[in-house]
């Protein structure tokens, strides 16, 4: 029986969670139509696990010859894979029902025009309990891709091993015109809260010394893609600026946030490189008045998101105090 999905599950040393997840793939109505690859980025091998579950699905495993984490590992499954549609899970969660993967499919195949679907997600949280976040284009689960879309701009994930979900979803977004988008408005997939995993745990370190300087450089990566592919202006200009005015936010936490003085130097001169090789070009080409407009309309649209933070600086001192920072392009972090 011929494919129709390929599931790529990049799997770092996950064996204590990979069977519920393969579980609840198996469980789905539409199991028969997809083709389940096992991405190993260079860890233990699962073939006990892929022996036992070849009995009831197509599963394979492929593995990497270095450790590049989950952005690396997703691109290498989709290089090795050929399904017509493709859906990513994460080795610790689960789809929430046994529609959900039918669901999307029926979504996306049945009309061309629509080259991305968007479900909602349940998210456990440290103490168990459950929330149901809004509909959200960052996170790669609980959606589904068409690959000739993929193929066609080369939508690719970057090498940078945090927020690769950001540059690889914000490009396929910039990429798509509205009538091209389908949502399912409840949610068909689950996040579990697993505490061994970076990106749920209180991990100071990790967020201000791989997860901020990831946004960055995947940030400077989108409006260099979008760029490259010749995406309208104005597209790029209002992803440019929902950007920084993010990054404003950060940057007050930065210099206010005693979690974050150990980082603080490298973080803020991330914020300066985006400034300088993304932003400044933006200020300088695009009308005045349009840009004070986006730029109010995006820091109203982040208050909520960032209410804990008490900005120490106003925008334009942030704008000012970025313009008249030391910049050097060959500097690392």
């Amino acid at each position: 029986m011929n494919k129709l999905i390929d599931i790529i599950i990049p799997c770092y040393n996950n064996h204590d969670t990979l069977v519920q997840t393969l579980a609840s793939i198996l469980n789905q109505t539409l199991i028969d139509k997809c083709k389940i690859t096992i991405v190993n980025d260079n860890g233990n091998d699962y073939n006990e696990i892929v022996n036992y579950y070849s009995k009831y699905m197509d599963i394979q495993e492929i593995t990497r010859d270095s450790n590049g984490g989950p952005g690396v590992s997703r691109q290498f499954g989709i290089d090795n894979t050929d399904c017509p549609f493709l859906m990513f899970v994460d080795a610790d969660d689960s789809f929430s029902i046994p529609l959900a993967i039918e669901m999307f499919y029926n979504k996306i195949a049945y009309n061309l025009k629509i080259n991305l679907v968007i479900g909602r997600f349940f998210k456990e949280q440290a103490n168990r309990s459950i929330v149901e976040p809004p509909l959200n284009i960052i996170f790669l689960f609980s959606k589904i891709y068409r690959r000739s879309f993929i193929e066609k701009f080369d939508i690719r994930f970057s090498d940078i091993r945090a927020n690769e979900d950001v540059a690889f979803n914000t490009i396929y977004w910039l990429c798509l015109e509205n009538e091209e988008i389908d949502y399912i408005d409840m949610p068909l997939y689950f996040w579990t809260f697993n505490k061994k995993s970076i990106t749920r745990k209180d991990d100071y370190d990790f967020y201000y010394n791989d997860s901020l300087l990831g946004y960055v450089d995947n940030s400077i990566y989108i409006v260099e893609k979008a760029k490259e592919l010749k995406l309208k202006k104005d597209k790029i200009d209002i992803k440019t600026i929902d950007i920084i005015t993010h990054l404003y936010f950060i940057y007050n936490d930065l210099l206010n946030s005693p979690q974050a003085e150990k980082y603080r130097d490298k973080n803020t001169y991330a914020v300066i490189k985006y400034y300088n090789e993304v932003f400044k070009d933006c200020k300088n080409n695009m009308d005045e008045d349009l840009l004070k407009e986006q730029i109010i309309y995006h820091l109203d649209v982040k208050l909520d998101k960032f209410k804990k933070i008490i900005p120490h600086y106003t925008f334009v001192q942030f704008l000012k105090a970025l313009e008249g920072a030391q910049y050097d392009s060959t500097k690392t972090y």
